[in-house]
């Protein structure tokens, strides 16, 4: 990536979080941005254009405040001639303008005594690194969360056998006639009611590890064939072959990293702000700087 295409990523990086944390910031009530551009020109009181990185006006109670932010994509300690610069531009504008300096490294100790000096609030806003995942006292925080879900398979029916009571014309037309996938609660045992499906489920458990082809059997004490078209047909015992899957496993990892945009350290305030992107809101976490 070329330097210029460098600068103006950074820029947007700087607009993208600044504007987050403020917009975020529980103690600023009421805020409404009124502008948010980069590379603004603002003509000082001698007519000469002055450009900025980003600007931002926003109104906060009925007072309407401007802030410029110069950026510096450098991997150096800012010099006190950088900062000497910003002021330098600021000073000739009759506006009254909240000068802010982001970089994504340090500053030299002279350009934070200028800084003090003049009022310029210094950040350094930068990508996630390590440290941003621990705690004070040195404690991980979490930045992955792998979940399984086990999923078991449903019985697949092969056939179904129906003893019903001897001596009936329609036993062997009772039985050719129900359907194998019904969901119609024809089983009835006692006083309950089972659908074919229900009724396989209490021959082999749903989340069984048992797996593979089967057979089995269920005798009635005082069981009954519920028949769409015969009515109700005592049943002797029910016979089931049927095959189950092994089950399988589903693995999704999240990843906490990329829902961290990035970290902006308030030099002179001693705290950093953690920012995360939650269902297009942006989430704000504050901690002490190291």
């Amino acid at each position: 990536m070329s330097t210029h295409k460098a600068a103006i990523e950074y820029e947007r990086f700087v607009e993208l979080l600044y504007h987050a944390v403020q917009q975020a910031d529980e103690e600023i009530a009421n805020l409404t941005t009124l502008k948010l551009e980069r590379r603004k020109r603002i003509r000082n009181r001698y007519g000469a254009l002055r450009e900025f990185d980003v600007y931002w006006e926003y109104d906060i109670d009925g007072t309407v405040l401007k802030t410029v932010i110069e950026c510096k994509h450098h991997n150096s300690p800012i010099p006190i001639r950088d900062m000497d610069a910003l002021v330098a531009r600021i000073s000739d504008i009759e506006e009254d303008l909240i000068p802010v300096f982001a970089t994504k490294t340090r500053y030299q100790s002279g350009a934070r005594k200028a800084a003090d000096h003049h009022g310029v609030e210094l950040l350094v806003v930068r990508e996630q690194k390590e440290s941003d995942w621990k705690a004070e006292d040195g404690v991980a925080f979490a930045r992955y969360i792998i979940i399984k879900v086990e999923m078991f398979d449903v019985p697949h029916i092969h056939d179904l056998r129906l003893d019903l009571a001897r001596n009936r014309p329609d036993r062997a037309a009772a039985s050719d006639t129900v359907s194998l996938n019904t969901d119609e609660r024809i089983i009835q045992e006692n006083q309950d009611l089972y659908s074919i499906k229900e009724f396989v489920n209490l021959l082999h458990p749903p989340y069984s590890r048992e797996y593979g082809r089967f057979q089995r059997q269920r005798k009635f004490q005082d069981g009954y064939l519920l028949h769409p078209t015969r009515g109700k047909l005592e049943l002797h015992s029910l016979t089931v072959d049927y095959s189950v899957g092994p089950p399988w496993t589903q693995t999704t990892k999240l990843d906490g990293t990329t829902a961290l945009l990035g970290v902006i350290e308030y030099v002179q305030r001693g705290v950093k702000k953690l920012v995360f992107r939650n269902c297009d809101v942006e989430r704000i976490v504050t901690r002490r700087l190291e």
